[in-house]
């Protein structure tokens, strides 16, 4: 349901949204075109976020999308936890529910920092939402 959300959230935004269940479909989907940014969900079936995210700073999604930017989208709220996300290579976090406002600066400041050469990744605009 989360997923169905935030894709018609960020399509009236004016994105392109693709959306995925899993992580394996996940590094699948990145690895056939290039993107711009993903969202990833923590709790994902098959392969979950965090395994998603390691295996794309891997290279495992192709070399060119190891430093694309990558925001946890999760309702583990706990500090710790956001710990754990930025170190398994995320750039941003958001606590579910997503709200338009968070999620619209998030996308800013990810995208901000990747355009200004300090993130390096892929095309032009990804989203695996779970």
């Amino acid at each position: 349901m989360n997923r169905i959300a935030a894709k018609a959230l960020l399509e009236k935004a004016g994105y392109w949204v693709t959306s995925v269940e899993n992580g394996v479909e996940a590094l699948r989907e990145l690895s056939d075109r290039p993107y711009a940014l993903v969202l990833m969900d923590i709790q994902l079936p098959v392969m979950d976020g965090i395994e998603a995210t390691k295996a794309i700073r891997a290279g495992e999604a192709g070399a060119q999308n190891a430093g694309i930017p990558i925001v946890a989208l999760t309702a583990y709220a706990m500090s710790a936890d956001k710990e754990a996300f930025l170190a398994a290579g995320m750039n941003g976090y958001l606590a579910k529910p997503v709200e338009v406002e968070p999620l619209g600066a998030m996308i800013s400041k990810v995208m901000s920092r990747r355009w200004s050469g300090r993130k390096s990744g892929a095309g032009s605009g990804w989203f695996p939402l779970s």
